[in-house]
């Protein structure tokens, strides 16, 4: 059972969502739940062949199976998955629903709380309390502006709705599938990939399949799936590597943003150009050492040769 982090709730009279978890139907690894908060919302969840979506709350609640909606905003438009089942616990306090296994994508996973399909208050008959506002990326830091659990705001009804990264290859979850993520897959090849009682391990092990090692060609194939390289977790502003004036194209005029940092420093071109350090360095530093220096050139070159003017993300196959 999950509880909300600190204690019991304060009372409320509409029901609130206090958690929400990420599992798999036919995974080794353990189920994550996802913190509110900060930018830790959206980075990527560690759980390979995720298919389910448990949502808790602070009492018993009547939930529909079109309560809950799941889509991916990775291409525009987004995609709506269809949930393939829906369970709820005993109790009245969690509502699973199941879906076919979630392929890499920025979910939005969203609950009713003002129509007739509205998540209700067993007792009460009051609808979700859900309102919740989401990070934008997901380097934020925690503030007022982004919501922790549990939801709402204080009224009856708000649609909870709630994003999270699914993006399997990314193992040291930054949102990136690169150069690093292959180091640490190979570190581990042939090892044995399974939870030890911490959420997370195989998958950051590099067992993106979910199978419980890391030695299965399958962990390869979601590796080096066609969103290699991108930078995930930043909403409606997703990037590739190389795109360093973040103008969402990897082009000749990227070739000017390297060549500033190059002569100057990261710190000083993000302020300049009024940009996030922490996304300057997400896409500049395609060899993943830490900093942004001349061996970026020749990756830059491959990159720009391979894509030209590539938009993100509308492109992904």
């Amino acid at each position: 059972m999950y509880e909300l982090e600190g204690g019991a709730p304060t009372v409320s009279a509409f029901p609130r969502v206090i958690a929400v978890v990420v599992s798999g139907s036919g995974t080794s690894h353990a189920e994550f739940s996802i913190p509110g908060g900060s930018g830790e919302q959206l980075r990527t969840v560690p759980v390979g062949a995720a298919d389910r979506v448990t949502v808790w709350f602070d009492r018993a609640v009547s939930v529909l199976q079109s309560s809950g909606t799941l889509t991916g905003h990775s291409v525009n438009p987004a995609t709506t998955y269809a949930s393939t089942g829906l369970t709820t616990a005993a109790d009245g306090r969690s509502a699973t629903w199941t879906f076919s296994q979630f392929p890499a994508d920025m979910m939005e996973f969203s609950l009713e709380g003002d129509l007739s399909n509205s998540v209700t208050d067993q007792a009460t008959g009051s609808r979700l309390d859900g309102d919740w506002s989401n990070p934008s990326y997901a380097y934020d830091a925690a503030s007022g502006a982004i919501s922790s659990f549990p939801s709402g705001d204080g009224t009856e009804g708000g649609d909870f709705t709630f994003r999270f990264t699914i993006l399997p290859g990314d193992a040291n979850r930054d949102n990136t599938v690169g150069l690093a993520d292959v180091a640490i897959m190979q570190a581990n090849y042939f090892g044995v990939g399974t939870e030890s009682n911490v959420s997370g391990f195989g998958f950051r092990r590099g067992d993106f399949d979910g199978d419980g090692a890391v030695s299965n060609q399958l962990d390869y194939v979601q590796l080096f799936r066609p969103h290699f390289m991108w930078v995930w977790g930043n909403w409606g502003n997703d990037h590739r590597m190389g795109d360093y004036q973040l103008d969402l194209d990897v082009d000749f005029d990227d070739i000017e943003g390297l060549t500033e940092i190059l002569t100057s420093s990261v710190t000083a071109y993000a302020q300049a150009h009024n940009l996030r350090v922490e996304m300057v360095l997400a896409v500049g530093d395609i060899d993943q050492n830490g900093v942004i220096d001349f061996d970026e050139i020749p990756l830059f070159v491959t990159i720009l040769t391979d894509m030209g003017d590539t938009l993100m993300p509308d492109n992904l196959a």
